[in-house]
């Protein structure tokens, strides 16, 4: 968010002096007054404009996949990485506490997603698990929905999400959804639309920085986020890319953080961990 102080420009102060001289000191006055007025108001536009730009440009997040060895490579890639936290054996990831060691001594943000194990059975119980073996600081967990994890009744389906989904909330986080249109109508039906205030991050993966093919599912309209480049060697690492969706949308509002954190939007996000990221580092 930009808060710009514009203020005005300054009266001056007139001091006994000859009518002639005091007019002609106030034209001069005045005249230098707007002047530096102007200038600043020029510095202050192209500097918002710069910053938007930079934001706009940057290589928001990469998924990484399996283990992270070069964490300074990647903090100067990307503002936040995603990694896998749990199995869909119903395990938390080995590789998790390495990478969150990692991406912690770089000061990178880091998001995670978990792999529900459906036949594992008692759906809190894995979310409790994911949870714990998290910081406080992830900016965001995500719920993996592709077939071949889930089972194949779409109620039964449905009823284990929903309990995962609860849980989230009551361990005091926002529920995101990791999937796509194809998968989400195998797991949980095409007219399955109860999750569609979940933050959304849907693979496309047709190396297309965009969001524009978006065609709405699950009661989504307008989707959060986007994988659309896999499997690319970064910085030692499997990777894939991730933009942001609905990046234009801007809203500038005196709310909560509490209130902030929970109509997060993709702009919000991205800001907020700048600034956070700019913390740690200082």
């Amino acid at each position: 968010f930009f808060f710009l102080m514009i203020r005005r420009p300054p009266r001056s102060t007139p001091k006994p002096s000859s009518a002639a001289s005091d007019v002609y000191k106030r034209q001069v006055s005045t005249q230098s007054t707007w002047d530096s007025y102007i200038l600043e108001m020029k510095i202050l536009l192209l500097f918002l404009s710069f910053t938007i730009v930079s934001i706009y440009c940057l290589e928001h997040l990469v998924e990484a996949d399996g283990r992270i060895q070069d964490s300074l490579c990647l903090g100067r890639k990307t503002i936040g990485v995603i990694i896998r936290g749990y199995l869909g054996i119903g395990k938390v990831d080995p590789d998790l506490f390495w990478n969150l060691k990692k991406l912690k001594e770089t000061g990178i943000m880091s998001g995670s997603y978990i792999i529900p194990c459906f036949k594992c059975g008692n759906p809190r119980k894995q979310i409790n698990e994911f949870v714990d073996a998290l910081p406080k600081d992830h900016f965001r967990l995500f719920i993996h929905v592709f077939a071949g994890q889930w089972g194949t009744d779409l109620s039964a389906n449905r009823i284990f999400l929903r309990e995962m989904a609860d849980q989230l909330e009551v361990r005091g986080q926002r529920v995101g959804i990791l999937s796509n249109a194809f998968n989400w109508e195998k797991v949980v039906g095409k007219d399955c639309e109860e999750f569609h205030e979940a933050m959304l991050y849907y693979f496309e993966a047709d190396k297309k920085k965009s969001c524009a093919e978006f065609m709405p599912f699950g009661g989504w309209k307008h989707p959060s986020a986007k994988m659309y480049d896999t499997n690319n060697e970064n910085c030692g690492a499997n990777t894939d890319y991730i933009t942001l969706c609905q990046i234009s949308k801007i809203t500038i509002n005196a709310v909560s953080y509490t209130h902030l954190r929970a109509h997060e939007t993709s702009l919000h996000l991205v800001c907020r961990l700048l600034l956070e990221k700019k913390k740690l580092k200082n």
